[in-house]
């Protein structure tokens, strides 16, 4: 992959309606609506800061004290892509799935005889970027489940080492 590849796919596909963002009244955070504030959050969305997709696991009725998704900055992402110098046709595995950008970006860069499976712990969280992912033309193969688990990616078992052992708050 060339330095410096560009991002070809954009991010706000991925961001949810609804966004979180600092609060220092509280100490926590609070709610950011596309359609209620739609030049905030696209002022959010466009920044290349990290956005906060999630608190407090999605439930309702929490103090939006815990982030617990969000939308990596922009320059690190793209950094953090270029270092692994993906190639056409390889098959990828992450772990983390979030709103499904990194994936869409995974996909970009391994091609169309590559393959992207990524492993996400919290049912919505999945659920939303398959169907986002889908919408944008993204084959990644979204496994709901423990990163730590046996999974299988491009048709062999795979054993995720070192993983966080803590998933989402029941």
């Amino acid at each position: 992959m060339d330095d410096k590849a560009p991002l070809r796919t954009a991010r706000s596909a991925f961001i949810p309606p609804v966004i979180w963002d600092d609060d220092p009244e509280s100490d926590g955070f609070t709610p950011v609506s596309l359609d209620r504030e739609p030049a905030r959050w696209h002022a959010l969305v466009d920044a290349d800061e990290p956005v906060v997709t999630q608190v407090e696991d999605g439930e309702p009725g929490g103090d939006a004290r815990t982030p617990t998704s969000s939308c990596s900055k922009p320059s690190l992402v793209a950094e953090m892509l270029d270092a692994l110098d993906l190639r056409p046709g390889l098959r990828v595995l992450e772990i983390g799935t979030g709103t499904g950008w990194n994936a869409a970006l995974l996909r970009d860069r391994v091609g169309p005889h590559g393959q992207v499976t990524s492993v996400e712990i919290d049912p919505g969280l999945a659920a939303r970027a398959r169907d986002v992912l889908a919408a944008t033309g993204h084959d990644v193969d979204v496994i709901t489940g423990e990163g730590a688990a046996r999974i299988r990616c491009g048709g062999r078992a795979v054993r995720r080492r070192g993983a966080a052992r803590r998933g989402p708050r029941r």
